[in-house]
């Protein structure tokens, strides 16, 4: 078999899941599965950042480019992908951005912006031009990582701190305020998701990277997986958890009853 990477699975539909494909013999590109049957969507731009953001027919990802005369400057600019009509748009220039997400309903994402002095930002940002609408600065020299859309005003993302313990929070874009869900520690954490009252999540508590998940209304956490090897980028699909499981023959796709 062809090693094989199936990453970052959202839900389209009851039935169907988008997802970033990529094989020893070939790039990476976006697919949809739908009823046990695959459709190619797109080839991904050259990018530095495995990720994408799904929401409302459009995919929102990070594709590299350098500066026109100086090579060794390169940039990460966020590429909006529309899966009716297969056209992408490149809606910021010479930007710093990873790991973007859609809000609900897509008119706006937000995206972790790292600046000139290697310090980072959270930028919301129009979704049709780019134009940014808010920024919030990380404090004390904290770096975020992994935002997601709770609702239209709250995220959940990881926080590190300089010592390099991590946490999730419960972020307002309205005054930047924060809240932490789980307690600092110097454990990985990140791929955050939502659904219902809850976060679902990878993080390696007990050596492993494995799925957890956090429901805001008990405020406890859960342990889902228990794997010999690492568990990422969960997700909720009706009443089944799908996720990428490291084989030998790549990352691979599985699904769970909840």
């Amino acid at each position: 078999h062809t090693v094989t990477h199936y990453q970052f699975p959202k839900a389209i539909s009851a039935d169907s899941i988008v997802y970033q494909k990529e094989s020893y013999r070939s790039i990476p590109a976006f697919y949809i599965q739908s009823n046990g049957k695959e459709k190619k969507l797109a080839q991904k731009s050259i990018s530095s950042d495995d990720w994408l953001s799904y929401k409302n027919g459009k995919i929102a990802y990070t594709a590299f480019a350098t500066h026109p005369r100086w090579s060794l400057t390169d940039f990460s600019d966020i590429v909006v992908l529309d899966i009716q009509s297969g056209k992408e748009k490149r809606i910021t220039r010479k930007g710093r951005y990873f790991t973007p997400s859609l809000s609900p309903d897509g008119t706006t994402m937000v995206s972790v912006f790292i600046n000139d002095a290697i310090q980072t930002e959270l930028h919301l940002l129009n979704t049709l031009d780019g134009t940014v609408v808010k920024k919030i600065n990380a404090r004390d020299g904290s770096y975020f990582v992994h935002p997601q859309f709770v609702d239209s005003t709250q995220l959940v993302v990881g926080i590190r701190q300089q010592d390099g313990g991590m946490n999730l929070n419960l972020l307002s874009m309205v005054d930047g305020s924060s809240t932490p869900l789980t307690p600092p520690s110097l454990h990985t954490v990140g791929y955050p998701s939502f659904s219902g009252d809850s976060i679902f999540f990878t993080a390696s508590y007990d050596g492993n990277d494995d799925i957890y998940y956090y429901s805001l209304g008990q405020k406890k956490l859960y342990r889902l997986t228990s794997a010999q090897t690492g568990s990422y980028y969960p997700f909720v699909q009706q009443d089944s958890l799908v996720w990428s499981q490291f084989t030998a023959n790549g990352m691979q796709l599985n699904k769970r009853n909840l």
